[in-house]
């Protein structure tokens, strides 16, 4: 999401001033309308990646991948653009987290939390891989890999291995996307794919056979949300509307 302006008002509040979005996270889209075929995961997941490859190459650390940080919206003429949000948990890359925490605090959310993360041991850029890896799964069988109350999900991210998405949906999901999803979720961090830029360019070479067209993107837009899918009257408020929030 651009940042635009922030400082400080005349009445000395903190402010910034970002893009406004038109469209709806991962977390309410699957709420509203349930799993993702295969091809517009792929389309996502490659989206996703590039936004990490970016953040891991500035050296830092996302450190919370979860369906309600990335949004999906329309700019322009583009549908099911993906915004990754909210890197209020970030860090950099070698940064110890005891001095980011309190003494014996987990920081992230327990359904898309790494096991290297659960069990202490250093988060790199392989962790934002396997949360992204979760989020795969999730959007495409509508379920989390673990389920239970939060310590049971994360005592599963450390100790079981995750069902295979197809068993999880009870639908055929495309071998090639599977493996790539369970990959991802690996218990080793060291069998994950290697970089960002690695994962999309495996999930680019699934995308020749499992593609989401613009074609594609517009017609579901249209149809499920048609009230986010045209231009405001005089012209597009993706591009030219910006939201202002205050800080207290």
């Amino acid at each position: 999401m651009r940042l635009y302006d922030f400082g400080v008002s005349e009445t000395d509040s903190l402010y910034f001033v970002m893009e406004l979005l038109d469209g709806l996270d991962l977390a309410s889209l699957g709420q509203r309308f349930g799993p993702m075929p295969a091809a517009r995961v792929v389309s996502v997941l490659r989206q996703a990646c590039r936004s990490l490859a970016e953040a891991h190459e500035a050296g830092l650390l996302h450190r919370d991948i979860k369906p309600h940080n990335l949004f999906l919206c329309r700019l322009g003429v583009d549908f099911d653009v993906v915004k990754v949000l909210d890197f209020g948990l970030v860090k950099s890359v070698g940064e110890d987290d005891a001095h980011l925490t309190a003494d014996g605090a987990l920081t992230g959310t327990p359904a898309y939390m790494p096991p290297e993360r659960v069990t202490g041991g250093p988060g790199g850029e392989t962790s934002d891989r396997c949360s992204l890896g979760c989020v795969a799964f999730w959007m495409l069988t509508g379920k989390p890999v673990f389920t239970g109350d939060p310590m049971a999900m994360l005592v599963h991210h450390v100790r079981t291995p995750p069902a295979r998405p197809s068993d999880a949906l009870g639908a055929p999901v495309p071998e090639a996307v599977e493996r790539v999803v369970l990959d991802c979720l690996a218990k080793e961090p060291s069998r994950r794919p290697a970089s960002a830029l690695e994962l999309d360019r495996r999930l680019a070479e699934i995308e020749r056979a499992e593609l989401w067209t613009q074609d594609e993107a517009q017609r579901w837009w249209r149809e499920h949300l048609p009230q986010l899918s045209a231009p405001a009257p005089g012209g597009d408020r993706s591009d030219d509307l910006l939201s202002l929030q205050s800080i207290d």
